[in-house]
Protein backbone atom coordinates (compact mmCIF):
# COMPACT_ATOMS: atom_id res chain seq x y z
CA UNK A 1 0.00 0.00 0.00
CA UNK A 2 1.48 3.32 -1.04
CA UNK A 3 1.97 5.46 2.03
CA UNK A 4 2.79 9.15 1.78
CA UNK A 5 2.12 9.88 5.44
CA UNK A 6 2.52 7.62 8.41
CA UNK A 7 1.59 8.91 11.87
CA UNK A 8 4.53 7.32 13.63
CA UNK A 9 6.90 4.56 13.16
CA UNK A 10 8.35 1.50 11.67
CA UNK A 11 14.92 -7.95 14.06
CA UNK A 12 16.45 -10.62 13.93
CA UNK A 13 14.08 -13.26 15.32
CA UNK A 14 15.40 -15.52 18.04
CA UNK A 15 12.92 -18.30 18.63
CA UNK A 16 12.51 -19.27 22.24
CA UNK A 17 11.43 -22.80 23.05
CA UNK A 18 8.98 -21.54 25.63
CA UNK A 19 7.29 -19.35 23.02
CA UNK A 20 6.85 -22.20 20.56
CA UNK A 21 5.60 -24.62 23.19
CA UNK A 22 2.96 -22.09 24.18
CA UNK A 23 1.59 -21.96 20.65
CA UNK A 24 -1.09 -24.59 20.17
CA UNK A 25 -0.93 -24.82 16.42
CA UNK A 26 -0.27 -27.44 13.77
CA UNK A 27 1.68 -25.26 11.34
CA UNK A 28 4.34 -27.16 9.42
CA UNK A 29 7.42 -25.00 9.05
CA UNK A 30 8.97 -24.88 5.58
CA UNK A 31 12.37 -26.51 5.21
CA UNK A 32 15.06 -24.38 6.80
CA UNK A 33 12.63 -22.37 8.94
CA UNK A 34 11.11 -22.53 12.41
CA UNK A 35 7.85 -20.99 13.54
CA UNK A 36 8.59 -17.72 15.33
CA UNK A 37 5.21 -16.01 15.77
CA UNK A 38 1.62 -16.71 14.76
CA UNK A 39 -2.02 -15.94 15.30
CA UNK A 40 -4.27 -18.90 14.46
CA UNK A 41 -7.38 -16.98 15.65
CA UNK A 42 -8.47 -19.85 17.86
CA UNK A 43 -10.49 -17.54 20.10
CA UNK A 44 -13.55 -15.32 19.87
CA UNK A 45 -13.99 -11.57 20.18
CA UNK A 46 -11.58 -8.70 19.62
CA UNK A 47 -8.17 -9.35 18.00
CA UNK A 48 -5.61 -10.43 20.60
CA UNK A 49 -4.31 -7.19 22.17
CA UNK A 50 -1.02 -8.91 23.02
CA UNK A 51 -0.37 -9.29 19.30
CA UNK A 52 -2.31 -6.53 17.53
CA UNK A 53 -2.84 -2.80 17.93
CA UNK A 54 -5.65 -0.89 16.22
CA UNK A 55 -4.74 2.26 14.33
CA UNK A 56 -7.83 4.44 14.24
CA UNK A 57 -9.01 7.57 12.48
CA UNK A 58 -9.66 8.95 9.02
CA UNK A 59 -7.83 11.66 7.15
CA UNK A 60 -7.11 9.76 3.95
CA UNK A 61 -3.96 8.03 5.25
CA UNK A 62 -1.83 9.71 2.60
CA UNK A 63 -3.75 8.16 -0.29
CA UNK A 64 -7.02 10.16 -0.31
CA UNK A 65 -8.84 7.13 1.10
CA UNK A 66 -12.44 7.37 2.26
CA UNK A 67 -12.60 4.95 5.19
CA UNK A 68 -12.40 5.70 8.89
CA UNK A 69 -10.55 3.04 10.88
CA UNK A 70 -12.11 2.01 14.20
CA UNK A 71 -11.52 -0.57 16.92
CA UNK A 72 -15.19 -1.59 17.00
CA UNK A 73 -16.07 -5.29 16.85
CA UNK A 74 -18.20 -4.53 13.83
CA UNK A 75 -15.04 -3.70 11.90
CA UNK A 76 -12.63 -6.28 13.31
CA UNK A 77 -13.37 -9.44 15.25
CA UNK A 78 -12.43 -13.09 15.55
CA UNK A 79 -15.12 -15.69 15.02
CA UNK A 80 -15.25 -19.29 13.80
CA UNK A 81 -11.46 -19.46 13.75
CA UNK A 82 -11.00 -16.46 11.45
CA UNK A 83 -10.09 -12.81 11.78
CA UNK A 84 -12.65 -10.68 9.98
CA UNK A 85 -11.85 -7.14 8.86
CA UNK A 86 -15.19 -5.75 7.76
CA UNK A 87 -15.83 -2.60 5.74
CA UNK A 88 -19.20 -1.09 6.53
CA UNK A 89 -21.15 1.53 4.64
CA UNK A 90 -22.67 3.89 7.19
CA UNK A 91 -25.27 6.60 6.72
CA UNK A 92 -23.41 9.80 5.95
CA UNK A 93 -26.16 12.04 4.63
CA UNK A 94 -25.38 13.12 1.08
CA UNK A 95 -22.52 10.62 0.81
CA UNK A 96 -21.97 7.39 2.78
CA UNK A 97 -19.27 6.94 5.39
CA UNK A 98 -17.15 3.81 5.28
CA UNK A 99 -15.69 2.28 8.43
CA UNK A 100 -13.01 -0.39 8.48
CA UNK A 101 -10.06 -1.65 10.58
CA UNK A 102 -6.29 -1.48 10.41
CA UNK A 103 -4.29 -3.84 12.66
CA UNK A 104 -0.53 -3.62 13.26
CA UNK A 105 2.06 -5.57 15.26
CA UNK A 106 4.38 -2.60 15.77
CA UNK A 107 5.88 -2.39 19.28
CA UNK A 108 4.59 -5.95 19.86
CA UNK A 109 6.33 -7.98 17.17
CA UNK A 110 8.73 -7.04 14.43
CA UNK A 111 11.21 -9.10 12.46
CA UNK A 112 14.31 -8.92 10.33
CA UNK A 113 14.21 -11.61 7.63
CA UNK A 114 11.96 -14.65 7.56
CA UNK A 115 8.88 -15.97 5.82
CA UNK A 116 5.57 -14.18 6.41
CA UNK A 117 2.57 -16.31 5.42
CA UNK A 118 -1.11 -15.31 5.56
CA UNK A 119 -4.12 -17.35 4.37
CA UNK A 120 -7.00 -15.07 3.42
CA UNK A 121 -10.14 -14.47 1.38
CA UNK A 122 -10.52 -10.97 -0.04
CA UNK A 123 -13.32 -8.43 -0.55
CA UNK A 124 -14.66 -7.78 -4.05
CA UNK A 125 -16.78 -4.67 -4.46
CA UNK A 126 -15.29 -1.88 -6.59
CA UNK A 127 -13.64 0.67 -4.31
CA UNK A 128 -12.23 -1.83 -1.80
CA UNK A 129 -8.47 -2.01 -1.33
CA UNK A 130 -7.30 -4.86 0.96
CA UNK A 131 -3.64 -5.07 1.92
CA UNK A 132 -1.30 -7.36 3.84
CA UNK A 133 1.96 -5.49 4.16
CA UNK A 134 4.94 -4.40 6.24
CA UNK A 135 6.67 -1.18 7.25
CA UNK A 136 9.97 -0.52 8.97
CA UNK A 137 9.60 -0.50 12.74
CA UNK A 138 12.44 2.00 13.16
CA UNK A 139 13.65 5.11 11.38
CA UNK A 140 17.21 3.96 10.85
CA UNK A 141 17.83 5.64 7.51
CA UNK A 142 15.88 8.87 7.79
CA UNK A 143 13.51 10.84 9.95
CA UNK A 144 11.17 10.70 6.96
CA UNK A 145 9.61 7.42 7.93
CA UNK A 146 8.17 6.67 4.49
CA UNK A 147 9.43 5.88 1.96
CA UNK A 148 13.04 6.22 3.16
CA UNK A 149 12.83 3.22 5.48
CA UNK A 150 11.01 0.99 3.04
CA UNK A 151 7.74 -0.88 2.59
CA UNK A 152 7.01 -4.52 1.71
CA UNK A 153 3.57 -5.24 0.24
CA UNK A 154 3.00 -8.98 0.66
CA UNK A 155 -0.42 -8.76 -1.00
CA UNK A 156 -2.54 -5.95 -2.37
CA UNK A 157 -5.72 -6.17 -4.40
CA UNK A 158 -8.26 -3.64 -5.66
CA UNK A 159 -11.90 -4.48 -6.16
CA UNK A 160 -12.28 -2.88 -9.58
CA UNK A 161 -9.93 -5.45 -11.13
CA UNK A 162 -12.70 -7.99 -10.54
CA UNK A 163 -15.39 -5.68 -11.96
CA UNK A 164 -16.85 -7.08 -15.25
CA UNK A 165 -17.33 -3.56 -16.64
CA UNK A 166 -13.70 -2.61 -15.99
CA UNK A 167 -12.50 -5.85 -17.58
CA UNK A 168 -14.67 -5.11 -20.61
CA UNK A 169 -13.33 -1.55 -20.92
CA UNK A 170 -9.67 -2.63 -20.76
CA UNK A 171 -10.33 -5.72 -22.86
CA UNK A 172 -8.86 -8.28 -20.46
CA UNK A 173 -10.97 -10.90 -18.71
CA UNK A 174 -8.01 -12.25 -16.74
CA UNK A 175 -6.50 -9.14 -15.22
CA UNK A 176 -3.61 -9.73 -12.86
CA UNK A 177 -5.36 -9.08 -9.56
CA UNK A 178 -2.78 -9.96 -6.87
CA UNK A 179 0.17 -7.62 -6.44
CA UNK A 180 3.42 -7.85 -4.47
CA UNK A 181 5.64 -4.77 -4.40
CA UNK A 182 8.33 -2.89 -2.52
CA UNK A 183 8.69 0.85 -2.00
CA UNK A 184 11.98 2.61 -1.31
CA UNK A 185 13.24 6.18 -1.36
CA UNK A 186 14.35 5.61 -4.94
CA UNK A 187 11.13 3.87 -6.04
CA UNK A 188 8.04 5.09 -4.22
CA UNK A 189 4.55 6.43 -4.84
CA UNK A 190 3.42 5.41 -8.31
CA UNK A 191 6.83 3.97 -9.19
CA UNK A 192 7.26 0.88 -6.98
CA UNK A 193 9.07 -2.34 -7.86
CA UNK A 194 6.97 -5.47 -7.98
CA UNK A 195 5.03 -8.11 -9.80
CA UNK A 196 1.45 -9.29 -10.26
CA UNK A 197 -0.42 -12.49 -10.98
CA UNK A 198 -3.96 -13.60 -11.78
CA UNK A 199 -5.91 -15.75 -9.31
CA UNK A 200 -9.41 -16.80 -10.33
CA UNK A 201 -11.34 -16.89 -7.07
CA UNK A 202 -9.67 -14.55 -4.59
CA UNK A 203 -13.00 -13.45 -3.10
CA UNK A 204 -14.71 -16.84 -2.90
CA UNK A 205 -11.86 -19.06 -1.70
CA UNK A 206 -8.90 -18.83 0.68
CA UNK A 207 -5.43 -18.46 -0.78
CA UNK A 208 -2.05 -18.32 0.91
CA UNK A 209 -0.06 -15.13 0.38
CA UNK A 210 3.58 -15.07 1.42
CA UNK A 211 6.90 -13.30 1.16
CA UNK A 212 10.21 -15.00 1.83
CA UNK A 213 12.64 -12.30 2.90
CA UNK A 214 16.35 -12.85 3.23
CA UNK A 215 19.45 -10.69 3.33
CA UNK A 216 19.66 -10.96 -0.46
CA UNK A 217 16.11 -11.16 -1.82
CA UNK A 218 12.34 -10.87 -1.44
CA UNK A 219 10.20 -13.58 -3.06
CA UNK A 220 6.45 -13.03 -3.42
CA UNK A 221 4.14 -16.06 -3.60
CA UNK A 222 0.54 -17.16 -3.94
CA UNK A 223 -0.24 -20.73 -2.87
CA UNK A 224 3.44 -21.64 -2.91
CA UNK A 225 4.09 -20.31 -6.42
CA UNK A 226 6.66 -17.51 -6.69
CA UNK A 227 5.47 -14.82 -9.10
CA UNK A 228 8.01 -12.06 -8.37
CA UNK A 229 11.55 -11.91 -6.97
CA UNK A 230 13.32 -8.71 -5.96
CA UNK A 231 17.10 -9.13 -5.67
CA UNK A 232 19.47 -6.99 -3.64
CA UNK A 233 22.19 -7.69 -6.19
CA UNK A 234 20.12 -5.95 -8.87
CA UNK A 235 20.04 -2.65 -7.00
CA UNK A 236 23.62 -2.91 -5.73
CA UNK A 237 24.96 -3.51 -9.24
CA UNK A 238 23.31 -0.28 -10.40
CA UNK A 239 25.08 1.84 -7.77
CA UNK A 240 28.58 3.12 -8.52
CA UNK A 241 29.98 3.09 -5.95
CA UNK A 242 27.40 1.41 -3.66
CA UNK A 243 28.41 3.25 -0.49
CA UNK A 244 24.88 3.73 0.81
CA UNK A 245 22.27 1.48 -0.76
CA UNK A 246 19.50 2.28 1.74
CA UNK A 247 17.60 4.43 -0.82
CA UNK A 248 17.48 1.33 -3.00
CA UNK A 249 17.54 -1.50 -0.44
CA UNK A 250 16.31 -0.56 3.05
CA UNK A 251 15.32 -4.16 3.81
CA UNK A 252 18.00 -5.03 6.36
CA UNK A 253 16.19 -3.75 9.44
CA UNK A 254 13.14 -4.68 11.51
CA UNK A 255 9.67 -4.58 9.90
CA UNK A 256 6.20 -5.10 11.36
CA UNK A 257 2.96 -6.45 9.90
CA UNK A 258 -0.17 -4.50 8.88
CA UNK A 259 -3.60 -5.87 7.92
CA UNK A 260 -6.22 -3.46 6.60
CA UNK A 261 -8.96 -2.81 4.07
CA UNK A 262 -9.11 0.70 2.63
CA UNK A 263 -11.87 2.23 0.54
CA UNK A 264 -11.32 4.43 -2.51
CA UNK A 265 -8.19 6.52 -2.69
CA UNK A 266 -5.49 6.80 -5.31
CA UNK A 267 -5.59 3.11 -6.21
CA UNK A 268 -8.78 1.69 -4.71
CA UNK A 269 -10.77 4.47 -6.39
CA UNK A 270 -8.90 4.30 -9.71
CA UNK A 271 -12.01 3.25 -11.71
CA UNK A 272 -13.61 6.69 -11.56
CA UNK A 273 -15.20 9.04 -14.09
CA UNK A 274 -12.11 11.26 -14.30
CA UNK A 275 -10.07 8.39 -15.75
CA UNK A 276 -12.86 6.36 -17.32
CA UNK A 277 -15.88 8.41 -18.46
CA UNK A 278 -17.82 5.12 -18.85
CA UNK A 279 -17.43 4.37 -15.13
CA UNK A 280 -20.73 4.43 -13.21
CA UNK A 281 -18.92 5.05 -9.91
CA UNK A 282 -18.50 8.81 -9.97
CA UNK A 283 -15.46 10.83 -9.00
CA UNK A 284 -14.40 8.58 -6.11
CA UNK A 285 -14.52 5.24 -7.96
CA UNK A 286 -16.53 3.51 -5.24
CA UNK A 287 -19.58 1.36 -5.97
CA UNK A 288 -21.88 2.91 -3.40
CA UNK A 289 -24.77 0.77 -4.65
CA UNK A 290 -22.73 -2.42 -4.46
CA UNK A 291 -22.72 -5.16 -1.88
CA UNK A 292 -21.84 -3.90 1.58
CA UNK A 293 -20.44 -4.79 4.05
CA UNK A 294 -17.32 -6.32 2.52
CA UNK A 295 -14.87 -8.55 4.39
CA UNK A 296 -11.27 -9.67 4.33
CA UNK A 297 -11.33 -13.01 6.16
CA UNK A 298 -7.99 -14.29 7.47
CA UNK A 299 -7.50 -17.90 8.52
CA UNK A 300 -4.04 -17.46 10.02
CA UNK A 301 -0.93 -15.28 10.13
CA UNK A 302 2.41 -17.08 10.55
CA UNK A 303 5.95 -15.80 10.69
CA UNK A 304 8.84 -18.24 10.25
CA UNK A 305 12.46 -17.46 11.10
CA UNK A 306 15.49 -18.98 9.40
CA UNK A 307 16.50 -21.99 11.48
CA UNK A 308 20.21 -21.43 10.96
CA UNK A 309 20.23 -17.67 11.38
CA UNK A 310 23.44 -16.87 13.29
CA UNK A 311 23.54 -14.83 16.47
CA UNK A 312 25.02 -11.42 15.71
CA UNK A 313 26.36 -10.52 19.12
CA UNK A 314 27.91 -7.22 20.16
CA UNK A 315 31.43 -7.56 21.52
CA UNK A 316 32.13 -6.50 25.11
CA UNK A 317 33.97 -4.83 26.79
CA UNK A 318 32.87 -1.94 24.61
CA UNK A 319 30.03 0.39 23.70
CA UNK A 320 26.74 -1.00 22.38
CA UNK A 321 24.70 1.39 20.26
CA UNK A 322 20.90 1.51 20.19
CA UNK A 323 20.90 0.10 16.65
CA UNK A 324 22.43 -3.13 17.95
CA UNK A 325 19.09 -4.01 19.61
CA UNK A 326 18.18 -7.68 19.07
CA UNK A 327 14.72 -8.03 20.62
CA UNK A 328 12.29 -5.66 22.25
CA UNK A 329 8.76 -5.22 23.48
CA UNK A 330 7.28 -1.76 23.14
CA UNK A 331 10.64 -0.20 22.23
CA UNK A 332 11.67 1.27 18.87
CA UNK A 333 14.74 2.94 17.46
CA UNK A 334 14.58 6.54 16.27
CA UNK A 335 16.92 9.27 15.21
CA UNK A 336 17.68 11.66 18.06
CA UNK A 337 17.00 15.14 16.72
CA UNK A 338 19.41 17.89 17.59
CA UNK A 339 22.14 15.74 19.08
CA UNK A 340 25.34 14.12 17.91
CA UNK A 341 23.94 10.78 19.08
CA UNK A 342 22.38 9.37 15.89
CA UNK A 343 19.92 6.77 17.22
CA UNK A 344 18.17 6.02 20.50
CA UNK A 345 15.82 3.47 21.98
CA UNK A 346 12.55 5.35 22.21
CA UNK A 347 8.81 5.10 22.96
CA UNK A 348 9.77 3.42 26.23
CA UNK A 349 6.88 2.89 28.64
CA UNK A 350 6.28 0.96 31.84
CA UNK A 351 6.88 -2.75 31.39
CA UNK A 352 8.80 -2.39 28.13
CA UNK A 353 11.98 -4.37 27.65
CA UNK A 354 14.99 -4.55 25.37
CA UNK A 355 17.49 -7.33 24.83
CA UNK A 356 21.02 -7.24 23.44
CA UNK A 357 23.08 -10.29 22.56
CA UNK A 358 26.61 -9.86 23.85
CA UNK A 359 29.79 -11.81 23.24
CA UNK A 360 32.07 -11.48 26.27
CA UNK A 361 35.76 -12.02 25.66
CA UNK A 362 36.18 -13.53 29.12
CA UNK A 363 33.90 -14.57 31.97
CA UNK A 364 33.65 -12.13 34.82
CA UNK A 365 31.87 -9.20 36.40
CA UNK A 366 31.08 -6.31 34.09
CA UNK A 367 30.13 -2.76 35.01
CA UNK A 368 27.31 -1.30 32.89
CA UNK A 369 26.60 2.37 32.16
CA UNK A 370 23.89 3.83 29.94
CA UNK A 371 23.63 7.12 28.07
CA UNK A 372 20.19 8.39 29.14
CA UNK A 373 17.93 11.34 28.32
CA UNK A 374 14.96 11.42 30.72
CA UNK A 375 12.35 14.20 30.80
CA UNK A 376 11.05 13.53 34.31
CA UNK A 377 11.84 11.76 37.56
CA UNK A 378 10.30 8.51 38.69
CA UNK A 379 11.72 6.06 36.17
CA UNK A 380 13.97 3.16 37.09
CA UNK A 381 15.99 0.85 34.86
CA UNK A 382 17.23 -2.61 35.79
CA UNK A 383 19.40 -5.22 34.09
CA UNK A 384 19.34 -9.01 34.07
CA UNK A 385 20.98 -11.90 32.27
CA UNK A 386 18.05 -14.29 31.54
CA UNK A 387 18.60 -17.86 32.58
CA UNK A 388 21.46 -17.11 34.97
CA UNK A 389 19.85 -15.23 37.85
CA UNK A 390 22.27 -12.34 37.41
CA UNK A 391 20.48 -9.03 37.90
CA UNK A 392 20.89 -5.50 39.24
CA UNK A 393 18.69 -3.52 41.55
CA UNK A 394 16.50 -0.94 39.78
CA UNK A 395 18.48 2.27 39.19
CA UNK A 396 16.60 5.60 39.45
CA UNK A 397 17.17 7.66 36.32
CA UNK A 398 17.96 11.36 36.80
CA UNK A 399 15.62 13.83 35.13
CA UNK A 400 17.55 16.05 32.72
CA UNK A 401 14.72 17.36 30.57
CA UNK A 402 15.07 14.74 27.85
CA UNK A 403 16.78 15.10 24.49
CA UNK A 404 19.19 16.63 23.62
CA UNK A 405 20.54 16.38 27.19
CA UNK A 406 22.33 13.13 27.98
CA UNK A 407 23.74 11.66 31.17
CA UNK A 408 25.86 8.61 31.66
CA UNK A 409 24.15 6.58 34.38
CA UNK A 410 25.86 3.68 36.12
CA UNK A 411 23.37 0.80 36.21
CA UNK A 412 25.36 -1.68 38.26
CA UNK A 413 27.32 -4.85 37.66
CA UNK A 414 26.38 -8.15 36.05
CA UNK A 415 28.12 -11.49 35.75
CA UNK A 416 28.72 -12.65 32.17
CA UNK A 417 29.95 -15.98 30.90
CA UNK A 418 32.59 -16.23 28.21
CA UNK A 419 30.88 -16.28 24.82
CA UNK A 420 27.27 -15.35 24.00
CA UNK A 421 25.11 -13.74 26.70
CA UNK A 422 21.80 -11.88 26.66
CA UNK A 423 21.49 -8.59 28.52
CA UNK A 424 17.89 -7.61 29.26
CA UNK A 425 16.79 -4.08 30.19
CA UNK A 426 13.47 -3.42 31.91
CA UNK A 427 11.93 -0.14 33.01
CA UNK A 428 9.37 0.67 35.69
CA UNK A 429 7.49 3.66 34.38
CA UNK A 430 7.81 6.88 32.40
CA UNK A 431 9.33 7.75 29.04
CA UNK A 432 13.01 8.23 28.33
CA UNK A 433 15.62 7.63 25.63
CA UNK A 434 18.71 5.43 25.66
CA UNK A 435 21.51 6.02 23.16
CA UNK A 436 24.06 3.42 24.17
CA UNK A 437 25.33 1.00 26.79
CA UNK A 438 28.94 0.67 27.87
CA UNK A 439 30.27 -2.50 29.47
CA UNK A 440 33.66 -2.83 31.12
CA UNK A 441 35.36 -5.29 33.42
CA UNK A 442 34.47 -4.20 36.95
CA UNK A 443 38.03 -4.20 38.25
CA UNK A 444 40.29 -1.21 37.71
CA UNK A 445 39.49 2.33 36.68
CA UNK A 446 37.09 3.04 33.80
CA UNK A 447 35.29 5.92 32.19
CA UNK A 448 32.02 4.78 30.60
CA UNK A 449 33.59 1.38 30.19
CA UNK A 450 36.90 2.63 28.78
CA UNK A 451 40.17 1.92 30.64
CA UNK A 452 41.98 4.90 32.08
CA UNK A 453 45.43 3.46 32.67
CA UNK A 454 47.27 6.75 32.12
CA UNK A 455 46.60 10.40 31.55
CA UNK A 456 46.11 11.74 28.07
CA UNK A 457 43.60 11.63 25.24
CA UNK A 458 40.98 8.87 25.10
CA UNK A 459 38.48 8.22 22.31
CA UNK A 460 35.21 7.34 24.07
CA UNK A 461 33.73 6.10 20.77
CA UNK A 462 30.44 7.62 21.87
CA UNK A 463 28.51 10.85 21.38
CA UNK A 464 31.15 12.65 23.49
CA UNK A 465 34.05 11.80 21.19
CA UNK A 466 37.60 12.46 22.45
CA UNK A 467 38.31 13.44 26.06
CA UNK A 468 41.53 14.23 27.91
CA UNK A 469 42.20 12.85 31.39
CA UNK A 470 44.68 14.85 33.46
CA UNK A 471 46.17 14.24 36.93
CA UNK A 472 44.26 16.96 38.80
CA UNK A 473 41.80 15.08 38.25
CA UNK A 474 40.16 17.01 35.45
CA UNK A 475 38.49 15.63 32.32
CA UNK A 476 38.52 17.88 29.27
CA UNK A 477 35.78 17.35 26.65
CA UNK A 478 36.82 18.45 23.17
CA UNK A 479 33.22 18.13 21.93
CA UNK A 480 31.83 20.36 24.70
CA UNK A 481 34.93 22.59 24.86
CA UNK A 482 34.88 22.48 28.66
CA UNK A 483 36.15 20.60 31.72
CA UNK A 484 34.30 18.05 33.77
CA UNK A 485 35.08 18.44 37.46
CA UNK A 486 34.35 16.42 40.60
CA UNK A 487 31.55 17.66 42.85
CA UNK A 488 33.66 16.76 45.87
CA UNK A 489 36.92 15.01 46.52
CA UNK A 490 36.82 11.24 46.24
CA UNK A 491 33.54 10.98 44.39
CA UNK A 492 33.40 8.99 41.15
CA UNK A 493 31.03 11.47 39.50
CA UNK A 494 32.05 14.38 37.33
CA UNK A 495 29.42 16.99 36.58
CA UNK A 496 29.00 19.81 34.12
CA UNK A 497 25.40 20.95 33.96
CA UNK A 498 23.24 18.14 32.54
CA UNK A 499 26.25 16.00 31.54
CA UNK A 500 27.59 13.34 33.89
CA UNK A 501 30.67 11.14 33.82
CA UNK A 502 31.19 8.09 35.98
CA UNK A 503 34.50 6.60 36.97
CA UNK A 504 33.78 2.99 38.00
CA UNK A 505 36.39 1.64 40.44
Amino acid sequence: MTLNRYPFVGLRVTVLASLISAMTMTAQAPDGYVLAWADEFSYTGAPDPEKWTHEIGGGGWGNAERQVYTDALGNSRVEDGNLIIEVRQEDGGRSPIYTSARLITREKAQWKYGRMEIRAKLPKTTGTWPAIWMLAADNLFSESLWPDNGEIDIMEAVGYEQDPLFKEIVGNDRLENIHGTVHTLDRHGGNPIGGSTFVEDISTAFHTYAVTWSEDSLEFEVDGEVYHTHLKSDVVSQRNPPDDISPFWPFDQRFFLILNVAVGGTWGGHFNTARYPQSPYGADGIDGEGEWPQQMVIDYVRVYAPADQPVEASTVPGTIEATELDRSEGILIEIANGTSSPHTLSYIDAGDSAEFDLEAATAGTYSVAASIAAPAEGTTLSLSVPGTGAATDPTPLPANGGMPSWESVHLGKVQLAAGINTLRLETSTGRFHLASLSLAAAEGTFWKGWPVSATGDINTESWLGWINVSEDPWIWSYALNSFFYPDSAGTPEFNTGPQWMYIAR
